[in-house]
């Protein structure tokens, strides 16, 4: 038909779905980093990076196919939100005041002191830089393969490349 533009295939449901599975890696980090302030009775920076890398490649993996810088937004922003709920599960669970307590939440938000310091950006800034290129990354997507690929009888054909009856000798390997 005249006048139709060529067939897209439609990604937005494979962006909701990168969306969703953002959500939950942040959840799932930040539970982590929570758990490791419990354990240790330490904040340690190290784990933010470790939730920018979680969520970075849970991008990349649901998002395989899909390309542009959406992909680069949601797993910022998805670190973001899995720092943020990390930092405030570290609060509730080393000053085991609650989790939904006014207390926890002032003390969350610096009433009682400074609960952000310098490296805490500095951490953030590292977890959002691995969450980017992660998601960016192509380790996780489909890619061509990089040589030939023997299927069939020898001398038959896989797409335009013919198949070698013998394999190379070994000077050529």
């Amino acid at each position: 038909m005249e006048g139709r533009l060529p067939y897209r295939e439609d990604k937005s449901g494979q962006i909701v779905l990168v969306i969703l599975a953002a959500l939950v890696a942040a959840v799932a980090s930040a539970v982590l980093w929570g758990v490791v302030s419990e354990v240790t009775n330490h904040e340690i920076g190290i784990v933010a990076v470790a939730v920018g890398f979680i969520v970075g490649a849970v991008v990349a993996y649901v998002g395989r196919g899909a390309e542009g810088t959406h992909l680069q937004v949601i797993a910022a922003i998805g670190a973001l939100i899995g720092i943020a709920l990390g930092k405030y599960l570290e609060v509730v669970f080393v000053s085991s005041t609650g989790l939904f307590s006014s207390l926890t939440w002032d003390v969350y938000t610096g009433k009682y002191g400074h609960l952000w310091d310098f490296f805490d950006v500095l951490w953030i800034a590292f977890a959002v830089y691995e969450a980017v290129k992660l998601s960016k990354s192509r380790r996780y997507g489909t890619r061509p393969a990089a040589g030939p690929i023997y299927l069939g009888e020898p001398g038959s054909q896989v797409g335009t490349a013919p198949v070698a009856a013998t394999p190379p000798p070994d000077s050529q390997l």
